[in-house]
C-alpha cells in the first residue's frame, strides 16, 4: 500500500491512465474521483474531461 505522500502521484497517475485511454467511466465513479482528489487537496479539473457514460 502507498505511504501518504505517494497517494498524490497515484491519483494523478490513475486519472491520466483514464484520460489518455478515454475509459470510460459512471458519473459516480468521476465524482468518486473528485472527492479523493478534493480530499488530498488536488486539483479535479481535469476530471470534467473524462469519458462518462451516460
Amino acid at each position: 500500500m502507498a505511504r501518504g505522500g505517494e497517494w498524490d502521484e497515484l491519483l494523478d497517475l490513475l486519472a491520466t491512465a483514464l484520460l489518455e485511454t478515454r475509459a470510460r467511466v459512471t458519473a459516480d465513479e468521476r465524482n468518486l474521483l473528485r472527492d479523493a482528489f478534493s480530499g488530498w487537496g488536488m486539483a479535479a479539473d481535469g476530471l470534467d474531461h473524462l469519458d462518462v457514460d451516460g
